[in-house]
């Protein structure tokens, strides 16, 4: 999940601004969450993203995706409900299991996540 505080603090009656703060930079600090874009975004894990990173893999594993290379965005549009995740998150959760041997990121542009392309590894 993705939040954008210049929405979020713009809304009446709800949380004070610096207790959303506040509560972000707990998540951060507990790797359940990431500040983006200048503290302007806050990017929610929902859980550890090593989960997500292993929910990815077997996706693709199971799905036959392994050994070609796909686009994020590609990516995005094939999964399943359950792993319906910002583009972010995936990214993230996808540099962790290039850290583990388990996909390789390629790309020319990576300022467009869209166009990152990804080849998993059984």
């Amino acid at each position: 999940m993705c939040f954008d505080f210049t929405f979020l603090v713009s809304v009446p009656g709800e949380l004070d601004p610096h207790a959303i703060f506040q509560l972000c930079d707990f998540l951060a600090s507990s790797n359940l969450g990431e500040w983006i874009i200048n503290r302007e975004k806050f990017l929610f894990f929902q859980k550890p993203l090593t989960d997500w990173a292993e929910a990815l893999h077997r996706w693709a594993v199971d799905s036959g995706k392994t050994n070609s290379i796909e686009t994020i965005f590609s990516v995005m549009n094939e999964l399943p409900k359950d792993l319906t995740i910002p583009i972010e998150l995936v990214h993230k959760a996808l540099k962790e299991l290039e850290k583990s041997h388990k996909c390789e990121l390629v790309t020319s542009d990576s300022r467009n996540l869209t166009t990152v392309g990804v080849k998993f590894f059984p």
